[in-house]
């Protein structure tokens, strides 16, 4: 899963840009201004063209607003699932990798929804840190 831009400073809202945010670059291949119609992008090209033939793929770019995955992508039906959208807006040849996850959402998303809650998940911890199983501090 890889994600469109997040809105920016006057400029009008469009929650299916892809044009800033790496991760979406990596699976569209380009710019784009709405929902993309195939991914052809550098990393469904390598994945397709090395990995075995019976590994299947299944690529999604989502906008970034709260809940944007429901209905929309059942993790159940996949062995591994990778979200990639780590907004490095600074540089074109970068990515951050994440080592944990936070189950926190504060902010307004790029419509400018405000969250339902501030949990995702209100039964599990508000972080984990994927290596040692240790909680981070809330909001990082």
């Amino acid at each position: 899963t890889g994600f469109c831009d997040w809105r920016f400073k006057n400029e009008r809202v469009n929650i299916w840009r892809v044009r800033d945010n790496p991760s979406g670059r990596l699976l569209v291949g380009g710019s784009c201004e709405s929902p993309p119609v195939s991914l052809e992008g550098v990393l469904p090209r390598i994945l397709n063209k090395e990995c075995p033939a019976d590994w299947e793929f299944s690529f999604q770019v989502l906008p970034v607003i709260w809940g944007a995955s429901f209905g929309v992508v059942s993790l159940s039906s996949y062995d591994v699932a990778i979200h990639i959208g780590l907004g490095v807006y600074d540089k074109l040849d970068g990515m951050l990798l994440e080592d944990g996850a936070v189950n926190l959402r504060r902010k307004a998303d790029a419509q400018g929804t405000k969250p339902p809650s501030d949990l995702i998940d209100k039964a599990k911890p508000a972080g984990s840190h994927l290596r040692s199983g240790k909680q981070n501090a809330a909001g990082r």
